[in-house]
């Protein structure tokens, strides 16, 4: 189904992140839809990324690792190969970071000042305040969505009407 409306209010709980979502006729839509949590690592040393990959992939928490280019700080002006690690759920993310603190292989950790549902609704591009056109099956599993008239998430949904 495709429904065109704005995000009421958003949570997440267990391996799922939650969104009430409002369709411009008026009915209120629960959807849901797998939630990873994630962090980075910034490493000690740039050329070490490769190794600590494969290490911290080897977590029974961890769904998976990827190497991304980003700004470690604020203050930063350039950035900096860093690793996201993406853990199965909310509940395992305190233990693996501290497994992977234990290993004391990287300079620091980053990516955990906000809120998971902040983190949620910015790492899909989901405004709150924005009309949007979202897509989701039968059992309300959310499937894409497109901000505005820009597309954003994981379907070629047609264009919101003006």
């Amino acid at each position: 189904m495709i429904s065109d409306g704005w995000i009421l209010d958003a949570y997440i709980e267990d391996e799922y992140a939650y969104v009430w979502f409002k369709t411009v006729e008026g009915k209120a839509v629960p959807l849901k839809e797998r939630y990873h949590p994630d962090f980075y690592l910034i490493p000690r040393v740039d050329g070490e990324l490769d190794d600590l990959s494969q290490l911290v992939a080897t977590h029974p928490s961890v769904v998976s690792t990827s190497t991304q280019r980003r700004y470690v700080s604020i203050d930063s002006t350039k950035k900096e190969r860093v690793l996201r690690v993406m853990v199965d759920r909310v509940d395992k993310l305190k233990t693996a970071i501290r497994d992977v603190e234990n290993l004391r292989r990287h300079k620091a950790i980053g990516n955990l000042e906000l809120p998971h549902v902040q983190r949620y609704l910015m790492g899909r591009d989901l405004p709150p305040t924005r009309r949007i056109r979202v897509e989701y099956d039968s059992s309300n599993s959310l499937k894409g969505h497109q901000a505005s008239r820009g597309m954003s998430g994981s379907s070629n949904l047609p264009p919101s009407p003006p």
